[in-house]
């Protein structure tokens, strides 16, 4: 959103024109400096899906490519040009460039310029903690092989994209994603209602605020929160986040947790923001991260954070955080206490996350950095 709100306004002639369903339509009734951005149902009607799925089907893919390849480039692009035509007929197929902020979109043999935004490449680092390893390696890698260019978004992801990709290292930039600040101070929010709803005292409790996924490692953090309460005797909660609570129940009974354990399933900005702000700290106990965003959200809180030595957070969090081994009950155990109890370290981890945050806070640099790409691939 935020970047799709400051290329609009940096580039007032350039038509965005966004492709989601219409679920997603919320996300931009009220952006700003808007006139030159528009959406595009994607799944609209039932020809639409059958010309979809047999355009992109791989067999078809692969026919399509064995016979379009050797032809001159002018007639490919001409054919492409239909292909693209074809799947959104509300499109006039003159686009100068395809951007791909996901990294898995089946989108190939277009035959115009492609960027493409890949996070990370965990389904070849942790295959087995994801559902989808075998659909994620044959999207992102048939993505990487029809872009032109490929964005990450850390120096981490940029590494593990060159190093297990079949692509030319050359086109693979990162551009670090601006933390956008969308947790805004609530000024006119009842924070003891909040607080009381969810059972919470102020300073008596940690958030986890991560999706209910395999390497977002919550078993392992039961486990080393069971412990904490049981070797340190204390009462402190623990708040799971954005997760789904009916797969989680069953975890609660293995470590009887189910009176220190809360879960919020969504909520809006503001109750994530009054959640965070009241918390006692903040902890990321992922496997794995591209980015790691919360870390940032949690520091601009103004709370102590302690998180996973993986991946990319120790470039996005750099000294800002207490680090602990996510695969280490013992390790993560002792640093749950260490951040509730030790002041000094608190402090220190406050004020250092103050200044972490404000190194990637520069979204003028990130906006640039995209329109320096998006310009050089469409020339």
């Amino acid at each position: 959103y935020n970047l799709i709100y400051e290329l609009a306004k940096k580039r007032p002639k350039w038509r965005f024109v966004l492709m989601h369903r219409e679920f997603y339509d919320d996300h931009w009734k009220n952006l700003e400096n808007g006139k030159n951005v528009d959406v595009l149902h994607m799944i609209a009607n039932n020809v639409a899906i059958v010309f979809f799925l047999m355009l992109n089907s791989s067999f078809i893919n692969t026919v399509l490519t064995e016979i379009i390849d050797p032809l001159p480039q002018g007639i490919k692009k001409f054919l492409g040009k239909i292909k693209f035509f074809l799947l959104y007929s509300r499109i006039l197929p003159d686009a100068d460039l395809f951007f791909d902020p996901v990294g898995t979109t089946p989108f190939n043999n277009f035959y115009l310029p492609r960027v493409t935004l890949i996070h990370d490449i965990i389904y070849n680092d942790l295959p087995r903690y994801m559902y989808t390893a075998k659909y994620a390696k044959k999207s992102v890698e048939a993505a990487a092989r029809h872009s032109d260019t490929i964005i990450s978004v850390s120096k981490f992801s940029q590494r593990r994209i060159r190093e297990v990709l079949d692509i030319d290292e050359a086109k693979v930039y990162f551009v670090h994603t601006a933390f956008a600040k969308r947790l805004k101070k609530p000024l006119a929010v009842d924070h003891k209602a909040i607080l009381r709803k969810y059972g919470l005292k102020k300073n008596k409790y940690i958030v986890y605020p991560s999706c209910f996924w395999q390497h977002k490692n919550h078993s392992r953090l039961l486990q080393a929160f069971a412990k904490y309460l049981k070797q340190y005797n204390s009462d402190m909660k623990l708040v799971l986040m954005r997760s789904f609570t009916e797969k989680i129940a069953f975890v609660y009974d293995l470590h009887d947790l189910a009176d220190h354990v809360v879960t919020t399933d969504y909520v809006d900005n503001d109750t994530f923001r009054v959640i965070l702000e009241n918390a006692s700290a903040i902890i990321q106990a992922s496997l794995y991260e591209g980015v790691g965003m919360t870390v940032l959200e949690g520091m601009d809180a103004g709370k102590p954070v302690t998180a996973s030595r993986v991946a990319s957070v120790p470039e996005i969090a750099g000294d800002a955080v207490l680090y602990f081994d996510p695969y280490d009950i013992d390790d993560m155990c002792s640093a749950i206490h260490r951040i509730t109890s030790d002041e000094d370290l608190r402090e220190y981890l406050v004020e250092k996350g103050r200044e972490q945050v404000e190194k990637f806070s520069n979204k003028e640099k990130m906006t640039e950095e995209y329109i320096k790409i998006l310009e050089s691939v469409m020339q």
